[in-house]
């Protein structure tokens, strides 16, 4: 009796690195076209990425140019899986339900293994398998690392931690609170940089355009960031050293001519008295 054995290989050179470092922002791009050069695509793909989060922050997940083969979740799927529920996707994307891909923000907490483990690293797991041709499926996910302002007992948020001595992080970390309810804020180098990292409030219309009204990428925002001046303080202090030394070189000079002035004076003097 023959036995004919089949393998699978998870996570090939197509679906790129398995484990994804903690950062402010990043994307996740499929096929991994750095490895079509050299790796034959095969009959079908199973990824599995692990993408870091650094403590005490919420992640949001965006979701943007998914393309499936077919409606049918056998040729492909997406799905997301949380510490805190491991053995359920969060979510579960394929090509008939590929429309309804925004998700909310995950808070620190569900990114937290159940029990409470101190030493494991918040993360989120997002898997891939599809049964036709790498060629036919393509996604980008792109996410944002997210500070929860905490709030007042009153209900308002606690914006007076952003001005305490010790919270330096803090001010670097939350300089721009995005709309809404939720309290989120995001570094000031994140707004306007062509990328949306400001999830939609709950209840925004959703065919409302969040871009157009509010938001991290809003015109009247980032219009405004353009025309203000920006002061380059780099060159300024080039420009105040290089001032500074033309000057000292140029008194140096002023000082040298007066000195031969006198000494050629002196010189001439000493010849009239012979």
């Amino acid at each position: 009796m023959t036995k004919r054995l089949i393998y699978e290989f998870i996570h090939g050179p197509l679906c790129g690195p398995a484990v994804i470092a903690p950062s402010e922002e990043g994307e996740l791009h499929f096929p991994h076209y750095e490895a079509l050069s050299y790796a034959e695509a095969p009959r079908s793909v199973h990824c599995i990425w692990e993408v870091r989060v650094n403590r005490e922050r919420d992640v949001w997940l965006h979701f943007d140019k998914v393309r499936f083969a077919t409606r049918d979740c056998q040729d492909g799927r997406l799905d997301v899986f949380l510490p805190s529920r491991p053995d359920h996707p969060f979510l579960s994307i394929c090509g008939h339900n590929v429309s309804s891909k925004d998700m909310p923000p995950l808070t620190s907490k569900d990114l937290t293994p159940v029990g409470g483990d101190a030493t494991a690293q918040p993360s989120v797991r997002i898997q891939f398998i599809g049964t036709t041709t790498p060629a036919r499926a393509a996604f980008k996910i792109a996410w944002t690392e997210l500070f929860h302002l905490p709030r007042n007992p009153d209900g308002t948020l606690m914006t007076s931690r952003l001005t305490e001595t010790d919270s330096q992080s803090m001010q670097t970390d939350c300089e721009f609170i995005c709309p809404g309810e939720a309290s989120l804020c995001i570094p000031a180098r994140l707004v306007c940089n062509g990328v949306i990292n400001c999830p939609a409030p709950p209840n925004l219309n959703p065919l409302a355009n969040i871009t157009s009204d509010s938001g991290d990428e809003s015109p009247e925002l980032c219009a405004a960031r353009t025309e203000a001046p920006q002061v380059n303080w780099v060159m300024v202090g080039l420009g105040a050293t290089a001032g500074t030394i033309l000057g000292v070189i140029f008194l140096f000079f002023i000082c040298r001519c007066f000195c031969c002035c006198c000494c050629s004076k002196r010189h001439d003097d000493d010849d009239d008295d012979y």
